[in-house]
């Protein structure tokens, strides 16, 4: 079993105490040179995924820049990427706020990721008319969930972009993108 070397990135001082978050196969870091970004350093074994997975995932997110945070400086020699700090946080509450409003007006919206809900129902997006995201947060999603159906990444097309409320954030200029990956061909 093969890991990929953990190799020092020098953008940052890759200790615990500096790790901003995690996924399943990289951990995320702050980046000391361009405080916009963050750093991406892999950390799954590479019999689980390959410099070749990690290549298609990036190529994928630099050629969809209008659904993907925009990737940065890539290293797969070294085990790294550096790819646009979203705003998770504000996207995770204004959902979650969202879930619990059309809870409450008795709409269901499956297992509680309404952001999921409505990319596997792109149809469902009139239920957000009579609320107060009409004119904040309903366009922004529409906009997002056309790019990207455009870009093949809808519910009927490649599952490469991991639409669950977790993997996404705003841009600098308020739209919703994907931060992260999904690996496997299944939502």
């Amino acid at each position: 079993m093969k890991h990929i070397k953990p190799y020092q990135v020098y953008e940052v001082r890759t200790q615990r105490k500096d790790r901003l978050g995690q996924g399943f196969e990289h951990d995320v870091y702050g980046s000391k040179l361009k405080p916009d970004f963050v750093i991406k350093k892999f950390t799954a074994d590479e019999d689980l995924y390959s410099k070749e997975d990690w290549q298609e995932m990036l190529d994928a997110s630099v050629e969809n820049p209008e659904i993907f945070a925009k990737i940065g400086r890539i290293s797969l020699d070294r085990g790294y990427f550096t790819q646009e700090k979203l705003d998770e946080r504000g996207l995770t509450r204004d959902f979650m706020e969202l879930s619990r409003y059309l809870f409450d007006k008795g709409v269901d919206t499956g297992d509680g990721d309404v952001l999921a809900f409505f990319y596997l129902n792109p149809d469902r997006l009139h239920v957000l008319l009579d609320t107060p995201w009409r004119e904040t947060l309903l366009p922004k999603l529409k906009r997002f969930l056309d790019r990207v159906d455009r870009a093949g990444y809808g519910p009927g097309g490649s599952y490469l972009g991991d639409i669950r409320l977790t993997n996404l954030g705003y841009d600098k200029d308020g739209e919703i993108k994907i931060l992260d990956f999904n690996f496997t061909s299944e939502y």
